[in-house]
């Protein structure tokens, strides 16, 4: 019947709270244990049955949540409990992502906690809930919760009490950590062939996260073109674009092309290459929406032939731009540097660095 027996996610939960003990108490490192929990989900069911244990699990939930009759408040807490545990403990996929993405309708505060325990800070997990709907099912789930001040629980049953983190706040934190991976190369890709999300009072943050992914800027002139006649400055390996040959000629006689060597070291991979150039286009959109201020400011000394340094740091939201006239004549050109993270296996806090670039416009 496609789902797992009770007796099965009985001993799951002991097994289960025998780790979270021992990993508590220094007896089995946590990483051992997290590597116990994601072999524990990911066992077929039974012999001839592909299914993870995991989505039988979430299935049964579904089946439990449709009719309560079907089982009791300490069954329920404790098939919650078990499957919470292995998530945690990194038995998810893209798969369990749309199992869990499907029980927006029938327990809509079940698959907001799942949500807040896998999305964190990492490309490829929330590439793959952008792909399964879970994270548009979680943020229409938390205004659903958020209308009548829900908090959601991330700890114990579901029925266990009222404590927990607000809907709204979840949402929000949710958004935060997209914000903060929208340049990186899975979730950049995924989000560039998607509808916008929604959530009301982040409109403005969703809507930048949408165009950072979807808008190209000529590195040139700076205006917005069809991604389709893309050219690519063919000195940089594919960093930066050009709405045309001219554009792109224009740029190289100026010598303002981004260097290759001064942005990507040698031992840089596929993915964070993507994410120096998804850096550079999301920097130079800012530069083109704040450019007509800057030059109002520093207009006169720029004729007069000075040169202009702007700082863009991607990091915020908006992004923060500030602007100054360097001690030394820099050939008139806008000396522009980009600031933004590279969150790739920051996973448990580690990994995370800061990433500055720099280009230069003519002016």
């Amino acid at each position: 019947n496609k789902t797992v027996p009770a007796i099965f996610f009985g001993a799951v939960h002991s097994i289960c709270f025998f780790l979270g003990r021992e990993c508590q108490n220094f007896g089995i490192p946590l990483l051992e244990a997290r590597e116990s929990l994601k072999s524990i989900g990911a066992v077929s069911m039974a012999k001839g049955i592909e299914l993870p244990a995991i989505v039988g699990m979430i299935r049964c939930c579904r089946d439990m949540f449709k009719d309560h009759a079907t089982s009791t408040v300490q069954t329920r807490n404790m098939l919650v409990d078990v499957i919470l545990s292995l998530l945690t403990g990194g038995c998810i996929d893209e798969a369990v992502m749309k199992e869990l993405a499907q029980l927006h309708v029938t327990c809509p505060e079940f698959v907001a906690r799942c949500a807040a325990r896998i999305l964190y800070l990492s490309d490829s997990r929330f590439a793959g809930a952008l792909r399964s709907g879970l994270l548009a099912a979680s943020l229409s789930i938390c205004a659903q919760l958020g209308r009548q001040d829900i908090c959601v629980k991330l700890f114990g049953g579901l029925e266990s009490g009222k404590s927990g983190i607000l809907a709204d706040e979840l949402a929000s934190r949710m958004i935060d950590v997209l914000y903060m991976l929208r340049l990186h190369h899975k979730t950049h890709k995924v989000l560039g062939s998607m509808a916008t999300l929604d959530f009301q009072g982040l409109e403005d943050k969703l809507e930048h996260i949408s165009r950072d992914a979807q808008v190209s800027v000529c590195a040139n002139c700076l205006r917005t073109f069809d991604r389709k006649v893309l050219k690519w400055c063919k000195g940089t390996n594919m960093l930066e674009p050009f709405c045309s040959r001219e554009c792109l000629r224009e740029s190289w006689d100026a010598e303002v092309c981004t260097d290759f060597s001064a942005v990507v070291e040698e031992d840089d991979d596929k993915r964070l290459i993507s994410l120096k150039r998804n850096i550079l286009q999301a920097g130079s959109k800012v530069f083109r929406d704040t450019v007509g201020i800057v030059m109002r400011e520093y207009g006169q000394a720029i004729a007069r032939g000075q040169g202009l340094t702007t700082t863009i740091d991607l990091r915020e939201f908006p992004p923060r731009v500030s602007s100054g006239l360097p001690s030394v004549d820099l050939s008139g050109c806008v000396h522009v540097t980009f600031i933004a993270e590279d969150f790739r296996g920051s996973k448990d806090g580690g990994g995370r660095r800061v990433l500055v670039l720099r280009k230069r416009f003519a002016i």
